[in-house]
């Protein structure tokens, strides 16, 4: 069994963190503008270290896709 899969998925995935819908709305059509096929939010203050769904997307990238963050900020974890 290969360790990677034979032919690389290629996808663009996105991830944001918003606390109001506003941003979530903005950040869904620039993914959706950028080519992402999945994408995941937190709803959330950006102080806040509990992020479910960036671990989700973490999770599912594979070997060949994209990650796709508004701004790099949108990874800073403080604890």
């Amino acid at each position: 069994m290969e360790a990677f899969p034979a032919i690389p998925s290629g996808a663009r995935v996105g991830y944001g963190s918003v606390s109001t819908k506003g941003q979530l709305d903005r950040q869904i059509a620039a993914f959706t503008a950028a080519g992402c096929v999945r994408v995941f939010t937190d709803k959330k203050s950006g102080m806040n270290a509990e992020r479910e769904e960036l671990w989700k997307c973490l999770d599912c990238l594979r070997p060949g896709d994209t990650f796709v963050v508004p701004s790099l900020d949108q990874l800073l974890i403080f604890s």
